[in-house]
């Protein structure tokens, strides 16, 4: 009787003990949250002080908490990639030019990923995205994703039996530094200040994803950014430092 009762008095401690956690969580949600939302508050209020609207409701109130990368150059996938468009061909590498050239066409790859494909035999759009991993569709333009984020300067625009052209970056990102990056209403706040002697007058859209910058002999660099629609024009945040980048 005695253990009988000492055993429901410890399930009964657990289950206090549980209870206890489970509330300090989610007091720690709730505070992070109301936090999470006075800092979008006040960068609204800033923005609004220099003549930007925005509506608070489009600041993303968690990042996806990214650092720089790096993607080295895979010649290997390039080659797989020029392969599967015009058959078996015999690569003429010069430098950072790798040239591919059968029957079916011809396939050119310069470093930092670009690329450009002249063939009668060019798939549509939903054709070469089955062929690829990870990336989006817009009509006749490819976008690449990285953990499910839109690498913005990678695209592909395919003219079915014509051409493709654009950027591509295949390989997998290394970590380059392990900053961390800033919150959407920090690098607000960051952007307003750079533009506040010529500001726009509203902001329409903030999407999270990434821009690439070619690094010689190595590849490319993978920077987080935000894009900032502003006036129809779009502006890139570097989600780290609050730079506005100058994309390729």
């Amino acid at each position: 009787m005695e253990w009988h009762k000492a055993k429901n008095i410890m399930l009964a401690l657990l289950i206090l003990v549980n209870l206890v956690l489970l509330g300090s969580r989610a007091y720690m949600s709730s505070t992070e949250r109301r936090e999470q939302h006075a800092a979008a508050a006040g960068a609204v209020e800033y923005l609004n002080t220099i003549g930007i609207t925005l509506e608070p409701a489009l600041i993303p109130l968690q990042s996806p908490e990214r650092s720089l990368c790096i993607i080295p150059r895979n010649r290997d996938a390039e080659s797989a990639f020029a392969e599967l468009l015009l058959g078996s061909s015999e690569p003429q590498v010069g430098g950072s030019i790798d040239r591919y050239a059968s029957d079916s066409g011809q396939v050119v790859w310069r470093h930092g990923g670009q690329v450009e494909v002249q063939s009668p035999e060019v798939p549509t759009a939903e054709t070469l995205m089955s062929k690829l991993e990870n990336c989006r569709a817009d009509g006749q333009l490819l976008t690449q994703e990285i953990d499910g984020l839109p690498v913005f300067n990678c695209t592909l625009e395919v003219m079915e039996g014509k051409t493709i052209h654009g950027r591509w970056c295949f390989g997998e990102p290394a970590l380059l530094d392990n900053k961390s990056e800033m919150t959407a209403a920090g690098l607000l706040i960051a952007y307003g200040g750079a533009v506040r002697n010529a500001p726009p007058a509203e902001i329409t859209a903030l999407d999270y994803g990434y821009v690439v910058q070619s690094v010689p002999t190595v590849g490319v660099r993978l920077v987080p950014v935000l894009r900032l629609t502003a006036d129809g024009e779009s502006v890139y945040l570097n989600a780290l430092d609050g730079e506005v980048l100058i994309v390729e």
